[in-house]
């Protein structure tokens, strides 16, 4: 298994990393564009990624990298460019997402908590926001980078190495995988 290239979202002159949602996320570029995604390598299973921003407090997707098979279509008047690695590109979308819930996010990655499968959770990054959505628009954010320094401490200190390390049952094997490929908050805010 590998780590999952994760989706961006440029706020604030910053490129973070989407570590969970609320709510199912609006955009699929099956139902979106008809697109039938194809996996672009074991770190993007979902045969895409994206960058989004927040313009003018508006959520827009910005580029999508998605594997496709046969011709390459047009989207939103933007001609996509092949690349070996990562697909077919489409730079320079500026395509309106009407999401709405919380999105948090997640900057400066720390090599110490390299997890090789599925999505990073929020407190392996030095910076983390709740950002709060409704209907596409930024209605606020919340610092939330105090709570992931408890829980790297939790994690990395003395109560972390006192947990109880019988071997774990194949139940909570399978669970631990299911979650580490998932964004969904009930798996990845662990924290109130």
């Amino acid at each position: 298994m590998t780590a999952q290239i994760s989706d961006f979202i440029q706020w604030e002159q910053e490129d973070w990393s989407i570590c969970a949602l609320a709510n199912e996320w609006p955009f699929d570029p099956k139902k979106e564009f008809g697109i039938e995604p194809q996996m672009l390598s074991t770190a993007c299973w979902r045969g895409y990624h994206c960058k989004y921003e927040l313009r003018e407090n508006r959520l827009f997707l910005s580029e999508l990298n998605i594997g496709i098979k046969g011709k390459i279509p047009e989207l939103c008047g933007i001609t996509g460019k092949k690349d070996k690695y990562r697909g077919v590109i489409y730079e320079g979308l500026s395509h309106q997402i009407e999401y709405s819930g919380g999105i948090i996010v997640g900057i400066d990655f720390m090599r110490d908590f390299y997890v090789h499968m599925g999505f990073h959770r929020p407190h392996c990054y030095e910076r983390v926001f709740e950002l709060f959505i409704d209907k596409g628009r930024l209605q606020g954010a919340e610092d939330c980078t105090s709570k992931m320094e408890k829980i790297r401490a939790f994690i990395t200190g003395d109560k972390g190495k006192n947990l109880d390390h019988e071997k774990p049952s194949q139940e909570e094997i399978s669970n631990f995988v299911e979650e580490a490929f998932s964004l969904d908050y009930k798996t990845k805010k662990t924290w109130s």
